[in-house]
């Protein structure tokens, strides 16, 4: 599976791609620090996803693949 890199304080990580769209449709991840940013707290729950939520992630990525394939090639589409 593809993966794409995560940069989080200095360090880098390799993402899933399924993993890296369902953070972003739960705006866990952001290009710059958010205006309503906190900084974590040991008093408040971590954000959590769940694995149904990366399989849905996956089939709309599929999709989106999909879709784009048909429009750059309508025949075999």
């Amino acid at each position: 599976m593809p993966v794409v890199d995560l940069y989080e304080a200095g360090r880098t990580y390799a993402l899933p791609r399924a993993l890296a769209h369902a953070a972003a449709k739960r705006e866990l991840v952001a290009v710059q620090q958010p205006v309503n940013w906190t900084s974590p707290s040991i008093l408040r729950s971590p954000e959590v996803l769940t694995e149904s939520e990366l399989v849905e992630a996956d089939g709309e990525l599929k999709a989106l693949q999909r879709h784009a394939l048909a429009i750059v090639d309508p025949e075999n589409g």
